[in-house]
Formats: structure tokens, C-alpha cells, sequence
């Protein structure tokens, strides 16, 4: 190959990560085939054209790029990860995981390679691997707020370590103010704790930062019912049910506010529609027969 093809192969390739990096995906495709055409041998180029295709959703056709990327270097981290990523987009976990460990074993400092290895087994059902990886990888990058995020999820809904869930919690937020989903498990969490008034200033940063999110609406009104502020409670059970009309737990929530109201036939009416919408819902079969027993 003469100079000026060898130049030509790689200003293909250099343009086609400048059109990706612009987030062109669709033309740096085009530079990526170009520069194949003239050089096939190049890994660098597959895992190139891999990366864009994985962009653009294609993900068999990046799976056979980052295959053949392999297969001429199998020593590259990267390319084992994108794989990873590939795969996990195509619900193979258990090949992605191995791909992560692949990459891995040949670089241990990528923080997201660790992260996306404790979502793979956390899809899985392997909580206390994915914990560690999660934990690993906030180690690595203090700053990915994700990794956070990720482990106290884990902590809380897997291992019931609340205490420990709330820390990485904080940090989240710490990190970035606008997540409503870390305020919304901040939340939860102090008003298992009984800190009703801490959780309801979480609840309303969530509405603050998402007010068509139904659930920071229910649960800000439980923690106004826990405050005996039941009107205010009322008017958030209300915002659900105007959200989501299918929102059995949200009738059941107004039930409740308004027996503790004293005002019995319009709770009843409440878990009514709430068995309407879910005949299996125990706690508001429980609530109507109990109504209708006070009138017997």
C-alpha cells in the first residue's frame, strides 16, 4: 500500500470519529466503511464502526464489529466492554458478564466497566456481586453518581440497610441536586425512620423537580396524614388520582385520609373504585369491610 492510500485510510477513519464524537453517527458510519475497504485489518476501525452501530441501536451488526475487532486484538479492555454493552442491550447477561470480566482482568481502573458489570448481575439476581462492583466503582470515580445511586438501591430494597442506603443517597445528591429519583428514596427511607418532617421536604423537591411523578405525590401524602395534616394529604391523593386514574392505591390512600375525616360513605366509595381497579388489593377490602361493619 502506497503512502497516500495509507493516508487515506486513516483520514477515513480520523473523520469518522470526529463525525461520531459530533454525534453523526449515521456518516462516521459511512468513514468507518471506507476505511475498512481499504485497510480490513485494522481493529481499531471494527471497534470503531462497532461503537457507531451501537449508537445507533444496530447492536447485532456492532456485535459482529466488535467480534472481528477481536479477533485481531484481544487485548484490548475496551473492545471486551463495548461487547459487554452490546450483548447486555441484546439481553444476553450472562455473555455480557463475561466480557466484562474479560475487560476487567486486562484493565481493573475503568469505573465503567465495574458499573456495568454490577448492573448486569444485578439483573441476574446476584445482589451481593453487584453491590461489590458498585462499591468498586464509586471507589474508582467518587464523582459517577450512578454508582452511587446503584449501590444504595441495592442496600435498601435487596439488603434492607437503610442507614447505609441514606449515606449513599446523600452523596447522590450531593453530586447532582436534580436527581428526584435519589430524593424521592431519601424520602422513603426517613419516613420509615418516622422523620416525617425531613421526608416531606424531600418529597417536595421530587415534585419540584418532577410534579407529574405519582409517587412523590402518594407518598407526600402519607407523611401528611402521619402529621395529622389531612386536608393537605387529601389534596395530594387528589394530584395522583387526576395523574393516574388507574392508580388503585391512590383511591385507597383518599379512603383513608377521609375516614380519619369521619366522613365514612364517600371513604367507602374510595375503596370501592380502588377494588374496582384491583379486586386483590387486601388492604382495601380490609378498609370496606370495616366501614360497612361500623354500619351494621
Amino acid at each position: 500500500m502506497g503512502l497516500f492510500d495509507s493516508f487515506k485510510k486513516s483520514s477515513a477513519n480520523a473523520n469518522g470519529i470526529k463525525l461520531a464524537n459530533l454525534g453523526k453517527y449515521q456518516e462516521a458510519l459511512e468513514c468507518f466503511d471506507k476505511a475498512i475497504k481499504l485497510s480490513p485489518n485494522r481493529s481499531e476501525t471494527w471497534y470503531n464502526k462497532g461503537s457507531a452501530l451501537l449508537k445507533l441501536g444496530r447492536y447485532q451488526e456492532a456485535l459482529e464489529c466488535y467480534d472481528k475487532s477481536l479477533e485481531l486484538n484481544s487485548k484490548d479492555p475496551m473492545n471486551w466492554f463495548k461487547k459487554g454493552m452490546t450483548l447486555g442491550n441484546l439481553k444476553k447477561q450472562k455473555e455480557a458478564l463475561k466480557c466484562y470480566n474479560e475487560s476487567l482482568k486486562l484493565d481493573q481502573g475503568n469505573y465503567k466497566v465495574w458499573y456495568n458489570k454490577g448492573v448486569t448481575l444485578e439483573i441476574l439476581g446476584r445482589y451481593q456481586e453487584a453491590l461489590e462492583c458498585f462499591k468498586e466503582a464509586s471507589k474508582i470515580n467518587p464523582k459517577d453518581s450512578k454508582a452511587w445511586y446503584n449501590y444504595g438501591f441495592i442496600l435498601e430494597k435487596r439488603f434492607g440497610r437503610d442507614k447505609e442506603a441514606l449515606e449513599c443517597y446523600n452523596k447522590v445528591l450531593e453530586l447532582d441536586k436534580n436527581d428526584y429519583i435519589a430524593w424521592y428514596n431519601k424520602g422513603n427511607i426517613l419516613k420509615e425512620f418516622g422523620k416525617y418532617q425531613k421526608a416531606l421536604d424531600c418529597f417536595d423537591e421530587v415534585l419540584k423537580l418532577n410534579p407529574k411523578f405519582t409517587g412523590g405525590w402518594g407518598d407526600k401524602g402519607l407523611v401528611l396524614n402521619e402529621l395529622k395534616r389531612n386536608k393537605e394529604a387529601l389534596t395530594c391523593f387528589n394530584r395522583v388520582i387526576l395523574l393516574d386514574p388507574d392508580d388503585a392505591r391512590g383511591y385507597y390512600s383518599k379512603g383513608i385520609t377521609i375516614m380519619q375525616m369521619g366522613v365514612d360513605q364517600e371513604a367507602l366509595e374510595c375503596f370501592e373504585k380502588a377494588l374496582e381497579l384491583n379486586p386483590n388489593f387486601e388492604q382495601a377490602k380490609k378498609a370496606k369491610e370495616e366501614i360497612l361493619a361500623s354500619k351494621s
